[in-house]
Protein backbone atom coordinates (compact mmCIF):
# COMPACT_ATOMS: atom_id res chain seq x y z
CA UNK A 1 0.00 0.00 0.00
CA UNK A 2 1.35 2.85 -0.82
CA UNK A 3 0.25 7.05 -0.61
CA UNK A 4 1.13 8.81 -3.57
CA UNK A 5 1.75 12.72 -2.89
CA UNK A 6 1.86 13.77 -6.32
CA UNK A 7 -1.49 12.81 -6.69
CA UNK A 8 -4.72 14.43 -5.16
CA UNK A 9 -6.51 12.03 -3.11
CA UNK A 10 -10.28 10.94 -3.90
CA UNK A 11 -11.04 9.04 -0.92
CA UNK A 12 -11.89 10.85 2.33
CA UNK A 13 -9.72 8.29 4.76
CA UNK A 14 -6.78 9.39 1.82
CA UNK A 15 -7.45 13.15 1.92
CA UNK A 16 -7.41 12.60 6.14
CA UNK A 17 -3.93 10.93 5.60
CA UNK A 18 -2.47 12.88 3.17
CA UNK A 19 -3.43 15.84 5.04
CA UNK A 20 -2.03 14.70 8.21
CA UNK A 21 1.11 13.58 6.51
CA UNK A 22 1.80 16.79 4.86
CA UNK A 23 1.31 18.86 7.99
CA UNK A 24 3.96 16.28 9.48
CA UNK A 25 6.32 16.05 7.30
CA UNK A 26 5.58 19.98 7.27
CA UNK A 27 6.17 20.58 10.68
CA UNK A 28 8.42 18.22 11.18
CA UNK A 29 10.44 18.93 7.83
CA UNK A 30 9.61 22.10 6.49
CA UNK A 31 12.51 21.64 3.98
CA UNK A 32 10.89 18.62 2.82
CA UNK A 33 8.20 20.62 1.50
CA UNK A 34 7.61 20.19 -2.50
Amino acid sequence: MYAPDFVPPTTGLFAKRSTAKIETASSSKPKHTT
